[in-house]
């Protein structure tokens, strides 16, 4: 004898549609945050070329202090404007960036703020170029 109570296999139409409502409430919920990730990603990376173009200024001027500022191969550098800072970073400037002309003056150590641009987003950032080698 059967019973008269017998036992459902699978799902009901209605749960999935409820699965699928719930993935795109999440969805929609969560897509304009990775859209803001990429510019997000941009701006860290340009702060960091400039960070990095910062670093390089300064390590070249504490290698032509060592060398009395006797440019040589390995070490000191000459670098009398900003847009030198691709001949000391190693493997130059990244493509996809500019470095604005501008000269940090006719002494060693002469300090000034240059700016390197990102050509895609035409973000900039600030970095601190040292004359040295002169």
């Amino acid at each position: 004898m059967r019973s008269p109570f017998r036992r459902q296999a699978g799902t009901t139409l209605i749960e999935p549609l409820v699965a699928t409502a719930v993935v795109g409430a999440l969805a929609a919920a969560v897509l304009p945050q990775f859209a803001e990730l990429g510019g997000t990603a941009q701006a860290t990376q340009l702060q960091g070329v400039a960070a990095a173009a910062t670093s390089a200024m300064h390590a070249n001027q504490g290698a032509c202090l060592v060398s009395a500022h006797a440019p040589r191969p390995g070490g000191c550098v000459q670098v009398d404007n900003c847009a030198a800072v691709g001949r000391l970073l190693f493997g130059g400037l990244p493509a996809g960036y500019a470095v604005a002309d501008q000269p940090l003056g006719p002494y060693n150590g002469v300090e000034a703020r240059c700016t390197v641009t990102q050509l895609e987003g035409g973000l900039s950032e600030r970095f601190a170029g040292v004359s040295a080698g002169l």
